[in-house]
């Protein structure tokens, strides 16, 4: 019986090889996913700070009227001023209490009747002062504490944004003002592997789009219901008075018109009116 062959020098050094070299690979491949974001983080810096470039030199200041002789205020002055060389586009102010918009926290009131203060547009250099009430006086050493000013508007790029009293501008998105979701390293990997991405994106699209289709459908239903309740009750409402209308009056014994059983008991343009004789 032949003895098996014990490992030479040279496999060991062969297979010790192999696991160095697969560890070499992975931590190269570690440190290169570290430096690409890194420099992802950096550029997107870079992006950001040059996009808020206009939206940092909008800025806002509250000013005190004179204060009652009970030491409150009933209203105030907030001072927009457009220090950027560009124009800013569709502003709107809110004065409200704290920075989370607390519900139970008091609410200014513009001079239009509603909490917003609207602006179609403010160029360069300008100054705008609004003026906001309360329903209830305030201390005026609680509301410069408290009192925080949102603003939204798009600046000369296009761009939506909402900054609250001095705190750094934020880029928004679509209709209800979201933040902008950054790319990521892991978001951009997805994108790079489009094999599977690709198809699991257009299902998300046509999903999104039977929402949308189901959602309009819904809205024409509900449309079509509603005009056609409202147009039997304007033809129920025609029917009765053209019933009324038609009444048949008789002459009672002692010369006065009455309705048949159920209707008016005078004619309608002869009221207690005796008939000649």
């Amino acid at each position: 019986m032949v003895a098996a062959e014990l490992p030479k020098v040279t496999d060991w050094m062969q297979g010790w090889g192999s696991l160095a070299g697969v560890l070499v690979s992975t931590l190269a491949v570690i440190i290169t996913g570290f430096l690409l974001r890194h420099e992802m983080r950096a550029r997107r810096e870079d992006t950001e700070d040059r996009e808020a470039a206009q939206a940092r030199l909008i800025s806002t200041s509250l000013g005190l009227p004179d204060v009652g002789p009970d030491g409150y205020v009933d209203r105030v002055i907030v001072t927009l001023k457009n220090y950027s060389a560009a124009p800013i586009y569709d502003l709107s102010a809110e004065l409200r209490e704290s920075t989370i918009r607390d519900p139970d926290g008091f609410i200014g009131i513009a001079v239009t009747g509603s909490p917003w203060h609207f602006e179609s547009r403010v160029l360069p250099g300008d100054e705008i002062e609004m003026t906001y009430r309360f329903e209830v006086e305030l201390d005026p050493g609680d509301l410069t504490v408290f009192g925080c000013v949102f603003i939204r508007f798009t600046d000369a790029a296009g761009l939506p944004w909402e900054r609250v009293g001095t705190a750094p501008p934020v880029r928004l998105r679509g209709l209800y003002g979201d933040p902008v979701k950054q790319d990521t390293f892991w978001s951009l990997l997805w994108l790079y592997l489009w094999p599977i991405s690709a198809p699991i994106r257009r299902i998300r699209r046509f999903r999104q789009r039977l929402h949308q289709r189901a959602t309009t459908i819904r809205q024409w239903m509900i449309d079509h219901m509603k005009t056609k309740i409202n147009q039997r009750i304007s033809d129920q409402h025609d029917a009765r008075e053209a019933r009324q209308a038609a009444r048949v009056y008789r002459l009672r014994a002692d010369g006065t018109w009455a309705s048949e059983p159920g209707g008016r008991s005078v004619p309608p343009d002869s009221a207690n009116e005796k008939a000649p004789r």
